[in-house]
Parts: structure tokens; C-alpha cells; sequence
């Protein structure tokens, strides 16, 4: 198994040019199984994203407020590696850069991992 990098957004960038990717959605203790046993977990987290950390610690149990880095790492994928997205319902920022902690508060989270199953030229 390759490494479980795990955060609130992906981009093509992250994946190989080619590559087969499966996704799936996780329940929040499917979430706990898969960082228990992977033999590496990368939180792709940033400093600014702590109020909604401690919500997801503290409604679900996945405590992705230790590890942040200074500056999140730079995801770039390869085979048999996993990307957990932490999907995060809150309203669109409009006109302002932060959410108050009412609109924390009620964030609903939903969780999928993507699964780079082969890497190189299409068969």
C-alpha cells in the first residue's frame, strides 16, 4: 500500500498524467480505519483550516489538528496511493474571507478516497 494523504480539497494536478483512479465514499469510522492502518498519512491540512479541524475532532473523532505543516505539503500522487477528501458543507463566502463559528459549527462533513490503481499509458 502506498501512502494516505488526507485534506479538504484535490486537484488534478495531484494525480499522474495517466492513471486509473476507483473512488468511494468512506463513513467517518472508515476514515479512522484506513489512518490506523496506512503505513504513512500526510495531512494536506493549512494552518487556517483549525476551527473546522477541532468540529471534525470533536463530532467525529478525526483529529487532523496535529501534524498541519507551516506550509501544507504539496500532494503528487502515485501508484497505490490513497487521497481521503474531507468534504465540508458550508455556505459560499461572499464578501468577507472568514466563517463565523455559528457557520463552523454547523458544517456537515461527507468523506471519499480516491485510489491510484495504475499509473502510465492506458491499456
Amino acid at each position: 500500500m502506498g501512502k494516505v494523504f488526507i485534506g479538504f480539497a484535490m486537484s488534478d494536478s495531484m494525480f499522474p498524467d495517466e492513471c486509473d483512479c476507483d473512488r468511494d465514499k468512506l463513513s467517518e469510522e472508515q476514515v479512522k480505519q484506513v489512518m490506523s492502518s496506512a503505513d504513512e498519512v500526510v495531512n494536506a491540512c493549512n494552518r487556517g483550516h483549525v476551527p473546522t479541524l477541532e468540529i471534525l475532532k470533536g463530532r467525529h473523532g478525526i483529529d487532523l489538528t496535529k501534524g498541519i505543516q507551516e506550509k501544507p505539503p504539496k500532494i503528487k500522487l502515485a501508484f497505490q496511493d490513497q487521497l481521503i477528501v474531507c468534504d465540508v458543507n458550508l455556505p459560499r463566502l461572499e464578501g468577507r474571507h472568514e466563517y463565523t463559528k455559528e457557520e463552523i459549527e454547523g458544517a456537515k462533513f461527507r468523506f471519499g478516497i480516491w485510489t491510484v490503481n495504475t499509473v502510465g499509458q492506458p491499456s
